[in-house]
C-alpha cells in the first residue's frame, strides 16, 4: 500500500485523488505501467482515464512502437 503524507499532497497543490491522477499518468507515459494498472491506481475506471490520456493528448502507443509495427 502506499501511503502519501499529507505534507506532500499539501506541498503539491493538488488534491490526494489529483495527485493520484497525475502519478498514474506519469508512471503510464513511462511505460511503467500499463493503462488498466494506472486507472486503478488513479482509483478511477480505465473508461475516465482513457479520457484523461485523451485530453492530456497522450497516445496509448510511443512512436517507437508504431514504427516497429509499420516495418
Amino acid at each position: 500500500m502506499l501511503v502519501i503524507e499529507d505534507e506532500f499532497v499539501k506541498a503539491s497543490k493538488m488534491s490526494e485523488p489529483e495527485l493520484l491522477l497525475e502519478l498514474a499518468v506519469v508512471l503510464f507515459q513511462k511505460a511503467k505501467l500499463s493503462s488498466h494498472r494506472a486507472a486503478k491506481l488513479a482509483k478511477v475506471s480505465w473508461d475516465d482515464f482513457m479520457k484523461e490520456l485523451y485530453k492530456r493528448k497522450i497516445s496509448l502507443f510511443d512512436e517507437e512502437t508504431i514504427l516497429d509495427e509499420l516495418k
